[in-house]
């Protein structure tokens, strides 16, 4: 479900979320070639790395997430049983 929606809403957040970087994507795509091939790769480049680092300091480690220091999660449901091993 999209963090912040309803059940019964959850398909139109989804479907918004997905429209947003469609569009995003496609301006983005657009903005790199206008600056030319070698201008477009740097600046490629360097969004690449910035979006790493924002992830890295952003996003909180696995370790931390509701799964592994409760059992349940944000809904209170339990935890989905292990995929079986081959």
């Amino acid at each position: 479900m999209v963090d912040g929606t309803t059940e019964e809403d959850a398909g139109l957040g989804s479907a918004l979320s997905t429209s947003v970087q469609q569009v995003g994507g496609a301006v983005g795509v657009a903005a790199l070639a206008i600056m030319g091939y070698s201008g477009g790769l740097t600046a490629g480049a360097v969004c690449v790395a910035l979006g790493a680092v924002l992830i890295v300091v952003l996003l909180p480690s696995r370790a931390s997430g509701p799964w592994q220091t409760t059992g349940h999660g944000a809904n209170g449901r339990s935890k989905p049983p292990a995929a079986p091993r081959p």
